[in-house]
């Protein structure tokens, strides 16, 4: 699926959740999870979009992420994402890099 396409059906996902947009509240933020992600997208380069999934996931999704999310979480944490040259990996490692930024851990 192309990546606005994409966009577009994971927005509609989340709009589809919870109360209508007539009922919305403002949600305060949360200082900390702002702090995370400036932090990332400062060390590594990642765009903001891509730094809040990434710190999301690595706070609050170790418990539920798939083996292969999971590969590329602990690869930031060593440092370096090591692929192998099946297709998964070589998926994970385009994942990887997006996620990493031009300045984050390094992928092979």
């Amino acid at each position: 699926m192309p990546d606005k396409d994409r966009k577009a059906t994971v927005l509609a996902a989340i709009n589809g959740l919870g109360p209508g947009v007539d009922r919305e509240e403002i949600f305060e933020g949360d200082p900390a999870f702002f702090h995370a992600v400036a932090q990332w997208v400062a060390r590594t380069g990642a765009s903001e979009e891509h730094a809040a999934i990434f710190v999301a996931l690595a706070r609050y999704g170790f418990q539920r992420c798939t083996p292969e999310t999971l590969r590329w979480l602990r690869g930031a944490e060593e440092g370096r994402f090591s692929a192998s040259s099946d297709a998964t990996s070589a998926w994970l490692s385009r994942w990887a890099r997006s996620f990493y930024g031009d300045r984050g851990p390094v992928v092979q």
